[in-house]
């Protein structure tokens, strides 16, 4: 009988890796597990892309896994159903299992498995794992949300943009170290196209749903991911990569279109794999995509009566980019102010979307609102020395100026307390303060943004771009140079945001280096640097 339990300690110590049977003629040598219960026989270990959980809530959980003996082959698991048992327990060992069931998944489900396991206590620590036959997931450990009576003190990570080949998971391995109530992912999980080369997964551009699901079998297969995932619970959103880059809802991305004529035509299926193969991969508590293609995944928090966390979609309902069919959205200095990115009718959230944002925030009555988003919000004009205006993304919100003035000025006139909004996508440590229009001198201070640094990615904007960031009076840090993660701890009085980085994501082991820390009083919009 072969078995295996990796508790949590071994997953912060780093994972072994695990061998592979490999077959011939399309069929899978070997018999590592017994038929039990009606369970195919395995060649070898099942649970080689390790276990997950998210969207915590006081009396529940999502817990995940995704079955694969052969991880990055074009047929990762057997062609069959595959019944699959759960355990959460309050301890490691096991002891005290306090619920249990069993799911079957099987090639309709990308042989991934998605439990919410409910009538759990609040504030609560546990551990679960999975089976099939005589094979035994590794152990993670999650936590529940607090019930709704008050709150002092929460701690949570924040971190986006883990290109695989532009580096280690090495920042992963400080966060895993932390002692975090959950993580906010904010987006570009997977990279559609090669983005980096310290290492190479060897994988085409993902094009069909096979293709996206290798995309996520090669970060899932990384120890240093797997040990961040079995750490906590993750909350996570998506961006443009894990689609292709720069879409905004059904029009593709310019180099998309540049590398295939039909892109237009041919993407809303594009999506409609890529968002199937995201929700198989994430623990996300989510209906999967229609038959349309499009996916619900904009929901909201409540950390006690501390913290409201809404989390909202910034692709799929996107009005097309201000310089459509004009080139890329981030040329070196960027762009002027562009009519489109003023228009009123131009929506980064879609109408629907912006409505729901705004009556959570009206309701939330929690000591901080903080907005999880994909990219940034604050203005940013790369050449303002040029007193011309035109060194913008249209990428974020500058080119959504309209929806951007629409969602500040509300938090301003609904007198929004505390509001906080994390960002990721521009690779790029971040600290603003978030005004009501950026265009009108005077404009009041009705937030603070933080735009967490990449696990990986890079940013290769010149220093002339970055300098010229710095000089937006309410842009207060622009960092592109270091990698790893926004560590948050929020009480009564105030929220601290650290930025953490590691010495490097060229190797597989770095060394943690301390970043800079800011502070937010509470009713005093606005960070300082202490």
């Amino acid at each position: 009988m072969l078995s295996r339990k990796i508790d949590r300690r071994a997953f912060l110590g780093g994972l072994a890796g695990v061998g592979i049977a490999i077959g011939t003629g399309g069929r899978l040598l070997g018999a590592g597990g017994r038929r039990l219960g009606g369970t195919p026989a395995l060649p070898t270990d099942p649970f080689q892309l390790g276990v997950a959980s998210g969207d915590p809530l006081p009396d529940s959980v999502v817990l995940w896994t995704r079955l694969a003996v052969d991880p990055m082959s074009p047929e990762p698991m057997p062609p069959v159903k595959v019944p699959v048992r759960w355990e959460i327990a309050a301890d490691e060992a096991f002891g005290k299992v306090v619920r249990s069931g069993q799911r079957t998944t099987g090639p309709d489900l990308g042989h991934s498995v998605h439990v919410d396991a409910h009538g759990l206590d609040a504030a609560h620590d546990y551990f679960y794992r999975f089976r099939v036959g005589d094979y035994v997931s590794p152990t993670g450990r999650t936590r529940t949300a607090p019930g709704s009576g008050r709150l002092d003190r929460m701690t949570f990570g924040v971190t986006s943009c883990q290109s695989y080949q532009a580096g280690y998971y090495t920042a992963y391995d400080q966060m895993s170290r932390d002692d975090l109530a959950f993580v906010v992912f904010l987006g570009d999980y997977i990279y559609e196209l090669p983005l980096g080369s310290v290492r190479s997964h060897g994988l085409p551009p993902a094009v069909s749903l096979d293709d996206f699901r290798r995309h996520y079998a090669a970060a899932h297969a990384d120890s240093q991911l797997q040990a961040a995932h079995a750490a906590a619970p993750w909350i996570m959103t998506w961006d443009d990569h894990e689609v292709e880059d720069n879409y905004a809802g059904l029009h593709p991305g310019e180099l998309g279109k540049a590398r295939a004529p039909d892109e237009a035509a041919n993407f809303p299926a594009k999506r409609a794999a890529a968002y199937r193969a995201w929700w198989e991969n994430v623990p996300v508590r989510a209906k999967p995509p229609g038959n349309d293609g499009s996916m619900r995944i904009y929901r909201s928090f409540r950390f006690g009566d501390l913290v409201t966390l809404p989390v909202v979609d910034a692709r799929q309902y996107r009005t097309p980019l201000a310089t459509e069919g004009q080139g890329p959205a981030s040329p070196p200095g960027g762009y002027s102010l562009l009519p489109a990115a003023l228009d009123s009718n131009a929506t980064i959230l879609g109408k629907e979307q912006e409505r729901w944002l705004q009556r959570t925030l009206d309701r939330s009555g929690a000591q901080w609102n903080v907005l999880a988003q994909q990219t940034q919000i604050a203005a940013v004009d790369h050449t303002p020395e040029d007193g011309s205006s035109s060194g913008y993304s249209t990428d974020t919100w500058d080119g959504y100026v309209a929806a951007r003035n629409r969602l500040l000025g509300h938090v301003d006139k609904a007198k929004v307390k505390n509001f906080v909004t994390l960002g990721g996508d521009t690779h790029t440590s971040s600290v603003d303060d978030l005004r009501t229009d950026y265009q009108k001198d005077g404009s009041p201070v009705v937030g603070t943004e933080f735009v967490a640094p990449p696990a990986t990615s890079p940013e290769n904007l010149a220093q002339q771009y970055i300098d010229g960031a710095l000089r937006n009076p309410w842009i207060h840090l622009f960092d592109t140079a270091n990698k790893g993660y926004l560590h948050v701890d929020a009480t009564r009085a105030q929220l601290r945001a650290e930025f953490r980085y590691v010495t490097t994501i060229q190797q597989p082991q770095a060394e943690p280096m301390a970043g800079t820390s800011w502070v937010v009083e509470s009713g005093k919009p606005g960070a300082q640097q202490v």
